[in-house]
């Protein structure tokens, strides 16, 4: 964690030697930050103790989570693998996979959260 005011670290989190921790994204409320690892798995932490709430094997490299606007779900998408992930944000758990034919690095919702799109 950086301290903004002094662009220091305060806080580090603590990862299993090899996971390889590569891309971030801040939960909408900000209580959680959701990390994609290199070792297939999504690590869920809490944002001020950065403390490890939950983690989730996802299959091969898992990049990047997009959050609904309603927050009923999150998908994870996978670099080396042909599938989303549908998270349920609360439990960290799979509901589903989505075959999307390609493998995608990106991933947002619509504003309405009706839809979502990747490359």
């Amino acid at each position: 964690m950086l301290d903004t005011e002094t662009l220091r670290i305060a806080n580090r989190a603590e990862f299993p030697e090899g996971s390889r921790p590569w891309m971030l994204r801040v939960s909408p409320d900000g209580s959680e930050v959701w990390v994609q690892t290199a070792s297939g798995s999504n690590v869920v932490l809490d944002s001020q103790s950065l403390e490890t709430l939950h983690t989730e094997e996802l299959g091969e490299q898992p990049v990047t989570v997009a959050f609904s606007p309603d927050g009923r779900y999150n998908l994870v998408t996978h670099f080396a693998d042909d599938w989303v992930a549908v998270i349920d944000p609360r439990s960290g758990k799979l509901i589903k996979r989505l075959e999307v034919g390609q493998n995608g690095a990106n991933v947002s919702f619509r504003p309405t959260g009706g839809s979502a799109t990747w490359p």
